[in-house]
């Protein structure tokens, strides 16, 4: 929050859009800044319906944190399958021409 505000120069950002005003509560700013930087950084998207309070944007945060990490174990464990049946075929391939 404190470096969106303090680069702002007269310019509209994600700050306005939001609503958070000097006088908010010093977690609330930055419960905002980090359910923004979340799903900015994991390109999650903000859809049609948004976080409204800071709890929401906690409890969306975490879950797109663990919703993430569980996608990468999954499509990693899929390659690994995928290479390693690619692996016992070859084998199987060469045992079939000798």
């Amino acid at each position: 929050w404190a470096v969106g505000m303090n680069s702002l120069s007269g310019h509209s950002s994600w700050i306005q859009a939001a609503g958070i005003e000097d006088d908010d509560p010093l977690f609330l700013k930055y419960s905002v800044s980090w359910y923004w930087s979340i799903v900015t950084l994991f390109t999650t998207g903000y859809g049609d319906i948004t976080a409204t309070n800071s709890m929401e944007m906690w409890v969306c945060s975490l879950c797109i944190l663990f919703g993430s990490c569980f996608f990468a174990y999954f499509v990693g464990t899929l390659t690994q399958w995928v290479a390693e049946g690619d692996r016992i075929s070859s084998v199987e391939m060469s045992k079939v021409e000798e």
